[in-house]
């Protein structure tokens, strides 16, 4: 559950637009999440920003049966600068309940360029490239991007390391969800043997946020995340 509970994963590297400029002060996001068509867990973001600064949280939470099994929720912050580029992090957490040992942090010093990932119970550090987004702040980065190339390549950091990923625009498609009905634009991850495959559809009228976003993996489980309410500021 825990590699879905935020899944959106992209950056699209040098098409930055100006990140100042008409992008919500807060954001509001619930997202309805099944696997194999079974709902399990229901996922609720709040973005804020002020001042040049940017919190994002995420909680998710098991439903039905899923409560009963894992009965833990998860839990994602970042916080940052919004930038002339968007959104640059400076701190990750990635929480699964209570559980200490299941705790990761990790944060990034642009000034020196490193990053330092606690998990496990070991505390590690690495270079970081330009552009890096967090888990859960790629989702943002969104707002602050013109997506008008056929392919786009971004780097990801999830607490534990840094992964680069490439993905290639499907096309544009209206898509109907609780929240309502979206021209969005459908994203598809270039997948290499072993790669799970992930597809991302934004809505082009609601600051490009992600309106569904579905993981298949090497062994034909399918997750899907699809959103229901939204509230923009």
């Amino acid at each position: 559950m825990k590699r879905f509970a935020i899944i959106a994963l992209f950056l699209a590297a040098g098409l930055a637009l100006d990140a100042l400029a008409a992008t919500p002060q807060r954001i509001t996001a619930t997202y309805s999440l099944a696997r194999n068509a079974q709902h399990m867990a229901d996922i609720t973001e709040t973005f804020v920003q002020s001042k040049g600064k940017y919190q994002i949280e995420s909680v998710t939470r098991a439903v039905g049966i899923f409560r009963v099994l894992t009965g833990e929720s998860i839990r994602l912050i970042s916080r940052g600068d919004v930038t002339k580029t968007g959104l640059r992090p400076t701190h990750f957490e990635h929480h699964r309940g209570a559980r200490v040992d299941k705790k990761i942090i990790a944060d990034f010093d642009w000034a020196q360029r490193r990053a330092t990932f606690v998990y496990d119970g070991k505390t590690e550090t690495a270079s970081i490239p330009v552009g890096l987004q967090d888990r859960i702040s790629l989702m943002y980065q969104f707002m602050f991007l013109s997506l008008k190339n056929p392919s786009f390549k971004f780097d990801m950091s999830n607490g534990r390391g840094v992964t680069q990923y490439e993905y290639e625009r499907v096309g544009d498609e209206q898509f109907a969800t609780q929240a309502g009905t979206f021209e969005t634009l459908h994203l598809s991850r270039k997948r290499a043997p072993g790669d799970d495959g992930t597809e991302v559809w934004l809505a082009r009228d609601k600051f490009q946020l992600p309106v569904k976003v579905v993981i298949q993996d090497d062994k034909g489980v399918r997750m899907e995340q699809v959103l229901t309410k939204l509230s923009i500021q």
